[in-house]
C-alpha cells in the first residue's frame, strides 16, 4: 500500500513529466564538456582544475592541443555545476563550464558542451564550429 505522501509524490512527477515532456529525456542526457588548449605558440602550459558542489574532478595540466574531457547528467532540479579554476601563466580565470538551466538546451549537438581557452580567453560552442568568447582573461 502506498502512502499518501509517496501517492502525491508520484502524482506530482508524472504531472511534470506531462506538462513538460522534454523534462524527462533531459535528465537521462548525459552531456559531455570538452575544455581545450588552443594557445598558440606557447610553451606555458594551461592549469585547469574542475569541481562541482559534490564533486573534485582534479587538476590538469593542458599542454596546447590537450584536452580536458568529463560527463555529467542533469539532475531532477536541473541545479547541477560545474565551475573551472584555469591558470595560463599570469592569467587566471573561473568559468562555469556546466550549467544544466543554461546548457540543457544549447548543448544539443550530440550534447556536447565545447570550451576552447586562447590568448584572450573561453570560447564557447555548441557545435564545434561557431565560438564566442564567453570569458575573457
Amino acid at each position: 500500500m502506498i502512502n499518501p505522501f509517496s501517492r502525491f509524490l508520484l502524482v506530482l512527477v508524472v504531472a511534470l513529466f506531462l506538462i513538460y515532456p522534454q523534462a524527462m529525456a533531459m535528465l537521462g542526457t548525459r552531456y559531455h564538456i570538452s575544455i581545450s588548449n588552443d594557445i598558440r605558440n606557447d610553451t606555458v602550459p594551461l592549469s585547469v582544475r574542475c569541481k562541482s558542489k559534490t564533486e573534485d574532478l582534479g587538476m590538469r595540466t593542458l599542454f596546447p592541443g590537450g584536452v580536458y574531457f568529463f560527463s555529467t547528467k542533469i539532475d531532477f532540479f536541473r541545479t547541477r555545476l560545474y565551475f573551472c579554476f584555469n591558470v595560463w601563466g599570469q592569467k587566471s580565470r573561473y568559468i562555469e563550464a556546466f550549467k544544466a538551466t543554461r546548457d540543457e538546451k544549447r548543448c544539443l549537438y550530440k550534447s556536447y558542451c565545447f570550451w576552447s581557452a586562447r590568448e584572450d580567453g573561453f570560447y564557447f560552442s555548441r557545435d564545434n564550429s561557431t565560438w564566442v568568447n564567453e570569458y575573457p582573461w
